[in-house]
């Protein structure tokens, strides 16, 4: 199987605004401390838990919240190999 052959991997909301806010969340990407710490060793599943807590936190559809950080194609493409469950 070739690289081009796997699926995409479910990524980082993490925009490189990294600051813990006094509510134990990331002023950029709203993630507590624990999800950011552990962020390595998610699997995709986990992963995209994160970005439907990310997209309920502000109100927005998942795919929009995707398609912020990787673009509408790239959310679509996400979302289809990791539908969430």
């Amino acid at each position: 199987m070739n690289p081009s052959d796997q699926a995409p991997r479910v990524p980082s909301p993490c925009i490189s605004v990294c600051q813990i806010e006094d509510d134990g969340r990331c002023a950029g990407c709203t993630r507590t401390i624990e999800q950011i710490e552990a962020w390595t060793l998610y699997d995709d599943a986990e992963r995209m838990q994160v970005w439907i807590q990310l997209a309920q936190h502000f109100d927005i559809e998942l795919e929009a919240a995707l398609g912020a950080k990787i673009g509408r194609e790239g959310a679509r493409e996400v979302l289809r190999a990791h539908p969430p469950g």
